[in-house]
């Protein structure tokens, strides 16, 4: 099953980023940007919290799947 992660996109989107710059910032391929915010993949947890800490999110609510067992 996919977990869709739109609020993943937006908050992306809302800082006016390109997956490649995103990218860049948490040290992951463009690509695993696109899987991750489409649920394709799951990011291991040193790196969702690279994710969340570039997008100013709080893990649990990037990645409820990883931290609080959502």
């Amino acid at each position: 099953m996919q977990i869709k992660r739109e609020h993943l996109r937006n908050a992306r989107r809302a800082r006016g980023w390109t997956a490649l710059e995103l990218a860049e910032q948490i040290g992951v391929s463009e690509n695993q940007v696109y899987f991750t915010e489409r649920g394709r993949t799951k990011p291991k947890q040193d790196a969702a919290l690279r994710w969340s800490a570039a997008l100013g999110m709080n893990p649990e609510q990037a990645f409820p799947e990883l931290f609080s067992g959502g």
